[in-house]
């Protein structure tokens, strides 16, 4: 039910969970955004979560990835993320386990890249061209590259990892 700014989410709520042992671990952390997103169900709203698994949940909640004076949150009402003052007071969720990995594109030197930890392969070059989701789709579907000819488009999560927030 608290709300903090960004650093007490960090300085109070985690060192608190970790000081006290919750769940019997001591490796509690902010999540990444990548990793409150992937909580996001864009077929609910208000809250745009699964609320049998995650009752309760509501506004805005903070991920430990910032730029400056900013910190990046996922709003549940509808999962969308955003960048906010590290000044704001929103909520704070605990995750604990392996990072995302950093190094984690590789470059197939036919057109495409795979993302290791999505396990996607993407089209290297995107068009220069701006055009209707409609169209989109249909360019996806008749793209052949690297011998392949089951594109598709990405999700909203899918294409969202491909941001660096840093």
């Amino acid at each position: 039910d608290n709300t903090y700014d960004w650093s007490d989410a960090q300085d109070q709520f985690i060192k608190a969970l970790n000081d006290d042992g919750f769940g019997g671990y001591s490796d509690w952390r902010l999540p990444e955004i990548g990793e409150l997103m992937s909580l996001a169900d864009y077929e609910r709203y208000e809250p745009a979560i699964n609320s049998t698994y995650f009752p309760n949940i509501t506004m805005h909640y903070w991920s430990n990835e910032y730029s400056g004076e900013n910190a990046w949150f996922v709003r549940f009402t509808d999962g969308t993320y955003w960048i906010g003052s590290k000044s704001n007071h929103y909520i704070a969720f605990a995750v604990r386990g392996n990072r995302a990995i950093s190094n984690r594109y590789i470059d197939n030197g036919d057109g495409t890249v795979t993302d290791t930890d999505k396990g996607l392969i993407w089209q290297q070059q995107a068009s220069d061209t701006e055009v209707s989701w409609q169209r989109g789709l249909q360019y996806c579907e008749n793209l052949v590259l690297a011998g392949r000819n089951d594109w598709r488009l990405p999700n909203v999560k899918e294409l969202s990892s491909l941001i660096d927030r840093r």
